[in-house]
């Protein structure tokens, strides 16, 4: 089972938003009201389901009613004006993104080319990355990363349907790109890059780059080999924020250090910002204002939920978790950093993949 929760940031009072019978997860705030979507699906079963949910729209009040916005949809994003919603769908082995007017009206596919290379865990159920797809400020472009003949790249689609393009500049097949995350300025557009299938014996190498739309210019900024969850764009807008984490014998949810680092794109410098320990690393958000962070860790053998400022010395716990079979979902802050919307689940074993043409799941 896993329930919807909404935590107030500045007094830890947690709320319950939805606890149906059917599994809610993955919401997403209004940013005009304090509405929430969010998926709900029945009969999750370990994940096997989680891409035939339905979308549900409520006020996000302990005693709010929901309503059904649309069948067969995941991971659901208000547009910046709050009127639509755009989600993925899956068709056959292809996986599109749709748009909804909040009311149900106005269906419409917005590309059809496949969202790839992101993945997700099961129990607690994280994305792997930050964002799979993203709207622009003006809610005119989507940017998601889409293969075409085995090639992968970061592409944007007009938001009316209109068509998309290619901007990473990518021609390899053996390199992936994902999470695009779009500047304040709405002007640049910036993603990870992963080697696909490194040679035997040597390691994947990671990597950002960063689209300027007005000139089509292409910067690359390379990380080496480590792990690394991109978070998004400093407070003023300039640098690129980053988790990394060293690659491990034995996979964990919870590396021994997570190092959270800033980036100059002109410079290359790198300024490490936080050390962390024992945290999620598939579970750490940039908060809207770009001034926090919220994460999960393990600690005592219970999950909670930490925020650190930056320029503070220590992270702040903001739950009170007493049930070490309770596990936390994948965070997501209200646009005005001052709540988050989490899961609340239990069992903890699998990793499941998205793929174009087979789903696998691989037990950890």
């Amino acid at each position: 089972m896993s329930d919807l929760w909404r935590l107030d940031v500045s007094s830890s009072k947690e709320s319950l938003i939805a606890s149906q019978i059917d599994a809610e997860l993955w919401a997403d705030a209004s940013p005009v009201n304090r509405s929430v979507v969010y998926q709900s699906i029945r009969n999750l079963r370990q994940g096997s389901n989680l891409f035939n949910g339905s979308l549900m729209i409520q006020t996000a009040e302990e005693d709010g009613r929901p309503a059904a916005v649309t069948e067969q949809g995941f991971l659901p994003q208000w547009s910046p004006d709050g009127k639509s919603i755009a989600f993925l769908r899956r068709t056959g082995a292809r996986f599109e993104i749709w748009s909804i007017q909040s009311n149900g009206d106005q269906l419409r596919k917005i590309v059809e080319d496949g969202t790839l290379n992101s993945s997700y865990r099961i129990t607690p159920y994280l994305l792997n990355e930050s964002v799979v797809y993203s709207w622009s400020g003006d809610g005119t472009k989507i940017a998601y990363s889409g293969e075409q003949e085995g090639v992968s790249n970061i592409r944007i689609a007009a938001a009316d349907g209109a068509g998309s393009e290619a901007v990473s500049g990518n021609t390899e097949k053996n390199r992936t790109h994902a999470c695009p995350i779009w500047s304040p300025d709405g002007k640049k557009l910036a993603f990870v890059w992963r080697d696909r299938n490194p040679e035997p014996g040597s390691k994947p190498k990671i990597g950002l780059k960063i689209y300027t739309e007005s000139s089509g210019e292409i910067r690359e900024i390379a990380l080496g080999d480590e792990r690394v969850r991109f978070l998004g764009w400093s407070e003023n807008g300039n640098d690129l924020i980053y988790l990394s984490a060293k690659r491990e014998r034995e996979f964990s949810l919870t590396p021994p250090q997570s190092i959270l680092t800033s980036v100059s794109p002109d410079t290359r410098e790198k300024r490490v910002l936080k050390t962390f320990e024992q945290i999620y690393f598939d579970n750490v958000h940039l908060s809207p204002d770009r001034r926090s962070l919220a994460f999960t860790a393990r600690t005592g053998g219970k999950d909670d939920i930490w925020i650190w400022r930056t320029g503070d010395n220590d992270a702040r716990r903001i739950t009170d978790n007493r049930d070490s079979r309770l596990y936390f979902s994948s965070l997501k802050w209200s646009p005005d950093s001052g709540a988050i919307y989490f899961g609340k689940q239990s069992r903890f074993t699998l990793l499941s993949m998205f793929v174009t043409e087979n789903d696998t799941e691989k037990k950890r």
